[in-house]
């Protein structure tokens, strides 16, 4: 559910920052938000920038793991359809 927000945001070309990701309380809490962005990190599924402006803000991107999984899940979505 997490990746899909932050490819979604990618998609729609809006920036996420880590604390949007931490918020969104519909999901989870937010300890166990921040714990599922930490793995999706180390998994390299998404990345982190530094905002220029504001060292202490990072943005999450998607990486190209991440966008591979999302391709994957298409393909996979539209294979079961053509059936």
């Amino acid at each position: 559910m997490v990746l899909e927000e932050v490819l979604t945001a990618h998609a729609e070309s809006v920036t996420l920052s880590v604390l949007d990701l931490i918020l969104l309380k519909e999901i989870a809490s937010q300890a166990t938000l921040y714990s599922i962005t930490k793995r999706l990190i180390d998994l390299k599924l998404i990345k982190t920038k530094v905002c220029k402006v504001d060292g202490r803000r990072k943005y999450i991107l998607p990486t190209k793991l991440g966008m591979s999984w999302l391709n994957d899940c298409s393909e996979l979505l539209a294979s079961t359809t053509k059936k």
